[in-house]
């Protein structure tokens, strides 16, 4: 380690040599340019010199040279300048005339001019201070000859020498000065960095220590003291903060219900928690014996996992089987991040046990797979199991057959029992199914009333169709209570793969294409995809978009068929009928789009047009349709539009719109419809009639009859179904139910309409019966209202009863 030495050494060590070299520098500077002036000065004075002497010898170098004494003389005054060491004086000629020598020159003058020449510019090579005076000495203009003057220049190095040693010591004196006067003044400026350095020597001892430095000068040293009191009031603060945070994670770590550790590598444990321990079972003495415990299962998925921290993962999660101390297994779930200072790595994580949450996530996924009312796998469960099937099916070259069905007469069940007596039906249809099937077979509730069985290496027709028969045997039964048996069944819709589908998405589809088809047949049936089925459904979906844009476009129309009273023949009212005439395919039979708008809720917007149409008709046309005997209009709700919850609000609206009264109007229901939940019934129709409108049970007869509810509903008038009317009067039977209805209606106060009339034959026997009105084709076919007006009396359509 280097020696340790002071700033104040170092600044003035530092100010010291700048100083001197700052000397020397000015020194040398100031000595060159004394030199320069002095062999200037020394210059100018041999040129005076010479110039005297030129003067003085001029005259006697004129007269010859018995006057040679006298010129000598002249020349030896030279002696008075101790820098002169020779005066030589010559002729014009170039011969020596005469000459001075000093004591201190080194030979005498030469004989001649230039010899005398070559000399000089031997000496001065030789001489760098020394000067040589040359000059002419002229009297009255004539030239008379050379003066030479030599001198040694030793004046001027005594000179210099003087000159240096005045520099350099006025210099020093002023270094040393500057020295003493400057060490002073740099201690004092020192001083509160050396107080400074104290202090943080005893903060260093004491971190927590509220000892400052002070401040002394407000100058850049007084900056750093306040930044560095600032500094340390920061570090006080942040170690005040670390130290509660640290007592904070302590007691936090230490009552935390979260085991939590940390290790110096992957086994060794640095430190644990009450927690962990609790956990695992395992205390500081035997905590590193802890992935000993990990079920073999599971631990080298656990050391693979840990690995990755040290290829530059931050942070990883291992689930695993653990065994604790007592003896059982539990999940244990670990979380650890690796936290590397400098060349040190450590483990920090908690540790979880999951056990409970591993169970009830095993609930979760059975709620979420398995149906809980019957135990069978559900839609989602089939969703994941139709990915293998196909691969395995496709791979083993199989094919898999599918059996979507539902029970007939469910909702039936649920509305007369009860949604109990439902759920146990389905709880019994389910067992019975599942036995039905063999074990490998997958039986899957997709919801509602529907089930599904998954047969994989089905191998032909004969198998689809024992399958089915037996399906059909185990859907078969009945559900009742004190009062009321209802009888059940099922129907059941078949896709094969890869016969009818390549997808399980196409599978399921086809099949319930199927199930459907076998629902139209009247159920307890079953019924095969093909693809003269499919493109009924796609004649459907064909029908259905052409329907609804022509509801939309209003491209459909209403038409009218007049009833008239039995024993007159006069037209009374008439029914709403709704006609399609399509422009590409002319007339659309309603027996074709109205089902289809049933099944897809267009049923709704057509029931809402055809309403709309025959209010419009009747403020339109009303003292038209009057004049010829039609009092009002009878329009056909269906069973969507009777139990929905806007009805009311509907009907009153669109009367309202158009202004008509709702004596005009009259609501057909078929029997069917109001059966379906009866209560609910009898409340909607009472509602109706507290409007104003009038009520009518249409083809009556057809469906479940309940006599004691028939007694309830506010109904003024029955219509008796044209099946019953058909084979009028020959058919006993239906001469005897036709009978019965209409005393029916007239012990419970209502009128009777019977529709489907195509015979004079039977026209005569309503009447005969006390029938009141007569709807059908014998009478008038339904009509445009422009085609009824254009008619001068729509009696005429029909013929003359009997009398």
């Amino acid at each position: 380690m280097s020696r340790r030495q002071s700033l104040r050494f170092k600044l003035l060590r530092i100010v010291g040599l700048t100083l001197i070299s700052a000397i020397i520098v000015s020194g040398l500077i100031l000595l060159a340019f004394g030199r320069e002036d002095a062999q200037k000065n020394t210059r100018n004075d041999l040129y005076v010199i010479a110039n005297i002497l030129a003067e003085k010898v001029s005259f006697g170098l004129s007269l010859g040279s018995q006057y040679s004494e006298e010129v000598s003389e002249a020349l030896s005054s030279a002696r008075h300048h101790q820098d002169i060491t020779r005066v030589c004086l010559y002729q014009k000629d170039g011969a020596l005339h005469s000459s001075f020598v000093s004591n201190a020159a080194l030979g005498n003058c030469m004989s001649s001019f230039e010899l005398n020449k070559q000399r000089q510019r031997h000496q001065n090579k030789g001489h760098r201070n020394a000067h040589i005076i040359q000059i002419d000495v002229i009297l009255q203009g004539e030239h008379l000859g050379q003066l030479i003057i030599e001198s040694s220049g030793k004046s001027l190095d005594r000179s210099v020498l003087f000159m240096g040693f005045s520099i350099f010591g006025a210099l020093f004196v002023s270094v040393l000065l500057a020295y003493i006067f400057g060490s002073r003044q740099l201690s004092r400026s020192l001083q509160p960095l050396y107080e400074l350095s104290r202090v943080g020597e005893r903060i260093a001892d004491n971190p927590l220590s509220s000892e400052r430095a002070q401040k002394r000068s407000n100058d850049e040293v007084g900056d750093l003291v306040d930044a560095i009191n600032h500094m340390l009031d920061v570090f006080s603060l942040e170690n005040q903060k670390l130290k509660s945070s640290e007592a904070t994670f302590r007691a936090l770590t230490e009552n935390s219900p979260v085991g939590v550790f940390l290790r110096s590598s992957p086994k060794n444990f640095d430190y644990i928690n009450k927690a962990w321990t609790k956990i695992t079972g395992l205390n500081e003495e035997h905590a590193d014996s802890f992935s000993d415990f990990i079920e073999s299962e599971y631990k080298r998925q656990y050391i693979e996992r840990i690995s990755k921290l040290q290829h530059g993962q931050l942070f990883v999660q291992t689930e695993f089987e653990f065994l604790h101390y007592t003896g059982d297994y539990r999940y244990l779930q670990e979380h650890v991040s690796i936290v590397r200072e400098g060349n040190r790595i450590f483990y920090i994580g908690t540790l979880v046990d999951v056990t409970a949450l591993k169970s009830a996530q095993n609930e979760l996924e059975t709620l979420a797979y398995y149906d809980p009312l019957t135990n069978l796998p559900n839609r989602r469960f089939l969703n994941d199991h139709l990915k293998y099937a196909f691969a395995s099916a496709e791979k083993k070259n199989n094919k898999i057959a599918a059996f979507i069905m539902d029970l007939d007469n469910f909702k039936r069940v649920n509305d007369s029992l009860g949604h109990d007596a439902g759920d146990r039906l389905l709880e019994r249809s389910a067992a019975r199914v599942r036995e039905a099937v063999f074990r490998e077979d997958v039986v899957v509730r997709m919801g509602g009333d529907e089930f599904l069985v998954l047969v994989e290496g089905i191998e032909n027709l004969n198998s689809v169709e024992f399958i089915c028969k037996r399906l059909l045997k185990a859907l078969k039964t009945e559900t009742k209570d004190e009062l009321t048996v209802i009888p059940v069944s099922g129907s059941i819709g078949v896709a094969l793969y890869p016969d009818d589908a390549s997808t399980p998405e196409e599978l399921l589809r086809f099949a319930d294409m199927a199930l459907y088809n076998s629902k139209e047949g009247g159920g307890n049936s079953f019924a095969c995809y093909s693809s003269k089925l499919d493109e009924e459904i796609r004649e459907q979906i064909r029908i259905e978009q052409k329907l609804r844009h022509a509801i939309e476009h209003r491209e459909i129309d209403v038409h009218l068929q007049p009833q008239y009273k039995a024993d007159t023949l006069e037209a009374c009212w008439a029914e709403a009928l709704v006609r399609w005439f399509d422009k590409d395919e002319g007339f659309i039979s309603p027996a074709k789009f109205i089902p289809i708008a049933e099944d897809t809720g267009l049923i709704h917007d057509l029931g809402a047009f055809v309403l709309d149409r025959v209010c419009e008709i009747l403020r339109d046309h009303g003292e038209a349709l009057r004049d010829r005997g039609i009092a009002g209009i009878s329009v056909n709700l269906s069973g969507q539009q009777f139990f929905s919850s806007t009805l009311e609000a509907d009907i009153g609206e669109t009367l309202k719109k158009y202004g008509i009264s709702p004596a005009l109007v009259e609501f057909e229901l078929t029997e069917s419809t109001v059966t379906d939940d009866m209560d609910r019934a009898i409340e909607i129709m009472a509602a109706l009639r507290d409007v104003g409108c009038q009520l009518s049970i249409d083809d009556f007869g057809t469906g479940y009859s309940s006599l004691s509810y028939l007694k309830k509903f506010p109904i003024t008038s029955l219509k008796i179904d044209r099946s019953f009317v058909m084979d009028l009067p020959e058919n006993n039977n239906d001469r005897e139910i036709t009978c019965a209805i209409i005393n029916l209606a007239h012990n419970l106060g209502m009128t009777v309409v019977a529709e489907g009339v195509e015979t004079r034959e039977q026209a005569d026997f309503l009447g005969e019966n006390k029938c009141e009105y007569l709807q059908g084709y014998y009478l008038a076919k339904p009509q445009s209202v422009h085609d009824i007006i254009a008619s001068k009396n729509i009696s005429q359509y029909a013929k003359p009863a009997k009398s």
